[in-house]
């Protein structure tokens, strides 16, 4: 929507131009120009999501980080996200409150940058879990709920 507004407003600078360079300009040159001008912004709009696209899945994380799960709490399902510096082994554990060990959800070797995993827990009482990342010599907990 915002590259058809685009497109007008130079349109109608454009037509703006002609009329002050011609004397007596005609429909059918506005509308090529329209025409010429659609197709830029149509190629303006494919490059710059290409490089969009591009620039986010380049862009590095700085740190290691463990996020909050979504939704939280959560009823059966829920996304854990999490970035890594660097690749390496990588385990994701869950643990219920009082530290008893319920499931690994990650254990195994993963590339730098973003991922997610999900954890299913239809089997589990509801409650406070306890997830844990470890990879590299970096470790962070973070606690979810858990309501049936």
């Amino acid at each position: 929507m915002f590259l058809r507004v685009l497109s007008f407003t130079i349109l109608l600078l454009l037509t703006t131009i002609s009329v002050v360079g011609q004397s007596n300009p005609t429909f059918e040159s506005k509308a090529e120009t329209f025409s010429a001008i659609n197709q830029t912004i149509g190629k303006l709009q494919i490059n710059s999501s290409i490089l969009v696209s591009t620039k986010s899945s380049e862009t590095p994380p700085t740190t290691y980080s463990l996020n909050q799960n979504s939704p939280n709490p959560f009823n059966p399902t829920t996304i854990i996200s999490y970035s890594l510096l660097k690749s390496g082994m990588v385990t994701i554990n869950i643990y219920d409150i009082t530290g008893r060990f319920i499931t690994t959800l990650v254990n195994g070797v993963k590339r730098a940058g973003a991922h997610t995993v999900q954890f299913e827990g239809s089997t589990l009482s509801s409650g406070i879990y306890v997830y844990t990342l470890e990879s590299n010599g970096y470790r962070q907990s973070r606690q979810m709920i858990l309501m049936k």
